[in-house]
């Protein structure tokens, strides 16, 4: 992890990102590792924010870029928990990738979104909390149906609606983790070999859902995305799932950055994100 910032906010990044895939590995994705992952933080926000293009975002993977594949950028004076979602929900993408390289994307993106909210404690880890945009689009009528979830292309998800997919991948995976007060958590990893393997139309899906939930159809799994998104809505409360871990001791080491490095390293996130700015 790179930065132009103090040596105590780059630690703290690095604390949290050790502390968070400690967390998703042991909980969701035993026995999975992904490469090491490179990053930099951004002191100055307004550095961030021209290299992003976006002053909403707050943290990104770039492909392609450094000698690990992929380059975390965040933006250091970000808001703590926002920063921290951005870093889970990443990282759950790379742990899919090892574990289920071939899920669907709805279903890839709606597990991040679950995940993202991940919050480490001293003693154990809780999963759960709904985002809160998506929430509020769930609980109003605007998200797509299941049928048009499980239909629906890639694109779909980042084209002008894909805030009515994300609404509705999150809702599917919440009530697939957490109905029947966690019954169906057990299964998750089945339900998941199984999405990945079937042909990726709604009657695929359907017969890989049924293979593994005999006792519920489709019908019923659309009632509980919504009801239970409607009831976290006006409740004002979310359904958390508790599991009890040893925190992790990190202690990150620092040292003095290469500047020819540093200097490669950022015409590479340049010519990614900005390839008019090299054109100056």
């Amino acid at each position: 992890m790179h930065s132009d910032g103090s040596r105590r906010s780059l630690e703290d990044v690095l604390v949290r990102l050790e502390e968070t895939h400690v967390a998703l590995t042991t909980a969701f994705f035993p026995d999975t590792d992904i490469p090491l992952i490179e990053g930099m933080v951004f002191s100055r926000g307004e550095e961030f924010e021209t290299l992003s293009g976006n002053p909403h975002v707050v943290g990104l993977f770039v492909p392609r870029v450094g000698p690990t594949g992929s380059l975390l950028a965040v933006r250091g004076d970000a808001d703590r928990d926002q920063l921290d979602h951005i870093v889970a929900h990443e990282l759950v993408h790379r742990l899919i990738l090892q574990a289920f390289p071939r899920l669907p994307v709805w279903v890839n993106e709606g597990l991040a979104l679950y995940l993202e909210t991940v919050q480490v404690r001293n003693k154990g880890v809780l999963f759960g909390a709904a985002p809160r945009d998506e929430l509020l689009v769930a609980n109003y009528g605007a998200a797509v149906s299941l049928a048009e979830l499980m239909q629906a292309p890639g694109s779909s998800l980042h084209g002008p609606d894909g805030h009515r997919y994300y609404a509705s991948a999150w809702a599917f995976m919440h009530q697939l983790i957490l109905g029947e007060n966690g019954r169906y958590y057990r299964r998750l990893s089945a339900a998941l070999r199984a999405l990945q393997e079937v042909e990726r139309t709604p009657r695929g899906y359907a017969e890989a859902l049924a293979a593994v939930y005999p006792e519920r159809t489709l019908p019923e799994m659309e009632h509980a995305m919504f009801a239970e998104a409607a009831w976290m809505y006006h409740m004002g409360a979310d359904h958390i799932v508790a599991m009890r871990l040893a925190r992790v001791s990190v202690e990150p080491v620092t040292a003095p950055a290469d500047p020819e490095y540093i200097r490669g390293l950022s015409l590479q996130l340049l010519a990614r994100l900005r390839p008019d700015y090299l054109l100056h």
